[in-house]
């Protein structure tokens, strides 16, 4: 949140990318953000958590490469 502040960037147009459930994916979602995951077979498993796949702001897809169609849709 501090730095959203800083940056005087408002979270509900603000997007995280990643494949960390905990550290990439929930603080975003908590603060109102958008999150993309991206999930990946060799993430560190202390990076591992719950995740609610039909929360609102949350998009999962499979590979990175697949962030160009759904960008180009959006």
């Amino acid at each position: 949140q501090a730095i959203l502040d800083r940056i005087g960037a408002d979270a509900s147009r603000c997007c995280m990318i990643g494949n960390s459930p905990k550290s990439d994916i929930l603080p975003p979602l908590a603060l109102g953000m958008r999150a993309i995951f991206i999930p990946h077979d060799h993430t560190w498993q202390l990076e591992h958590d719950e995740i609610d796949r039909s929360h609102a702001r949350l998009t999962v897809l499979d590979r990175f490469v697949d962030l160009i169609a759904h960008f180009q849709a959006v």
